[in-house]
């Protein structure tokens, strides 16, 4: 009778274990509250099924989290790990550690392209023609101002000729290209437009009124790594400060940091995409580079009361990069970049050693289906991840800016192709060594007369920084 009772036990154990998972998640509390009662808990009701929603903070810790079966958080045991939020520029690590289950296991073969069809960018990111990974959201940069403003430095711009050519002039010997004149839609501005349009701002304003993050943290490394991109940069110059892309690249900022045309509470008040968010709002900012959640709440989001009046926000492709050097006979940059830039977020990822690994994917094709992704990136701002939705915005959101939102996010995406940050051995180190550099270009040129060359960062980049960078390298 107590051998029965024992079976009996073990077998309603097993059972809730394989009608049970964990989701390791990290959000903003309130989508996370949404994502619980609003995701999880109809899915759970339509399943039958037991799913609990953990946090961790620092992505670092991941690993070793999905490691742990049952999973252990806030000092209580939860049901084995089943699904996990990754961000972008760890998952690969993870698929190359085998951490992760490759979802083609759990399918037909007449399934797997469907997959490709319906999500946007996933096959960018197959290992051996294997799926790990389906987005959860995608990210990307975008340029965001005041479109009065810009009305105004395209207008008024030619009265500051002189000063703006002279103060590149110390620096690249010819000031603006032939024949230069500053574009009134923005969507076809480079450095040198934004450098035009800064400087006007600067001069006027006493103050510097481009922003871009420059706190201690991942942000503000996206953003350097991004102008790496647009400067024509590939994966492989994020890692070498001897690459033309990441020289320059950090002469531009050199040249604005010695120009005043950055504002400097970037790195002395050391602002987040938040901060931005306000100096908007309080006209310290008149143009910067936001996600594209960052301008769904620039523009008040689902009810909030907007931080740039709707009718004054503008959002645009990210700037196409240049180098400051023109050629012999000063008529063009010396290099020409493009509007690329990173593609970054969050992807699904189903641990190797997960319990019921079809019911876990079934949740991820529930999250990402049509009606919950409608109502979650209505609320939120998030960009869909099914091609579809992307593709033919207006027919699944009603708001005008929703759907100009993500016409540009896509058109951006597009630029990107398979654009990412680095991936290397420890991304907190490479973090580390990102804003060190940024801290460098901050203390040598803020008040400074310096002249400024990319050659001459070449040397001193790569002499302070290279060897740390090659420790790190996968």
């Amino acid at each position: 009778m107590r051998l029965t009772a024992l079976f009996l036990l073990i077998a309603i154990q097993a059972s809730l274990a394989f009608d049970s998972f964990t989701i390791a998640v990290n959000m903003i509390p309130g989508q996370r509250q949404y994502f619980i009662d609003s995701i999880v808990g109809p899915f759970c009701k339509q399943k039958k099924c037991e799913i609990k929603v953990i946090d961790f903070k620092d992505n670092e810790t991941l690993p070793q989290l999905m490691e742990k079966l049952p999973v252990q958080a806030d000092g209580k045991a939860y049901p084995p790990l089943g699904l996990v939020k990754i961000p972008h520029e760890m998952s690969m690590g993870l698929v190359k550690q085998g951490k992760l289950l490759a979802i083609n296991t759990l399918l037909q073969p007449e399934q797997i392209q469907p997959i490709l069809n319906t999500y946007f960018l996933v096959d960018l990111y197959l290992v051996d023609n294997n799926i790990y990974l389906i987005p959860r959201k995608l990210e990307t940069r975008l340029m965001v101002y005041r479109k009065s403003k810009v009305s105004d430095a395209v207008a008024n711009w030619a009265s500051m000729r002189e000063a703006i050519v002279a103060a590149l002039k110390k620096d690249n010997r010819f000031g603006l290209p032939e024949g230069y004149t500053l574009e009134a839609d923005p969507n076809t501005w480079d450095f040198f437009d934004l450098f035009v349009a800064g400087y006007y701002w600067a001069a006027k304003e006493k103050a510097g009124r481009i922003a871009h993050r420059g706190k201690k943290y991942s942000g503000t490394v996206t953003g350097l790594m991004d102008g790496i991109y647009q400067c024509n940069g590939t994966p492989y110059d994020l890692l070498n400060m001897e690459a033309d892309p990441v020289a320059d690249m950090f002469t531009w900022e050199c040249v604005m940091i010695k120009n005043n045309v950055l504002n400097k509470k970037l790195w002395e008040a050391g602002w987040s995409g938040t901060d931005i968010w306000q100096a908007f709002k309080s006209n310290e900012a008149y143009l910067s580079f936001m996600t594209q959640i960052d301008c769904f709440f620039l523009a008040g989001g689902e009810k909030s009361e907007p931080y740039i009046p709707p009718a004054d926000m503008g959002i645009a492709l990210m700037p196409k990069g240049a180098s400051l050097t023109l050629d012999a006979n000063g008529a063009e940059p010396e290099r020409v970049g493009r509007n690329a830039v990173s593609t970054g977020g969050w992807w699904w990822g189903i641990p190797a050693a997960a319990p019921n690994p079809r019911l876990v994917y079934s949740f991820i094709e529930y999250v990402t289906g049509a009606e919950v992704q409608k109502k979650e990136c209505g609320k939120f701002g998030m960009l869909p991840v099914r091609v579809e939705m992307i593709m033919k915005s207006e027919n699944y959101f009603q708001k005008p800016f929703l759907q100009d939102l993500f016409k540009i996010s896509r058109k951006q995406f597009l630029e990107n192709g398979a654009n990412s940050i680095a991936t290397v051995k420890s991304y907190k180190i490479l973090e580390q060594i990102y804003l060190d550099m940024f801290d460098y270009c901050v203390k040598e040129y803020t008040g400074s007369d310096k002249t400024i060359s990319a050659e001459g960062l070449k040397s001193a980049l790569g002499s302070r920084f290279g060897a740390r960078l090659q420790e790190i390298q996968e």
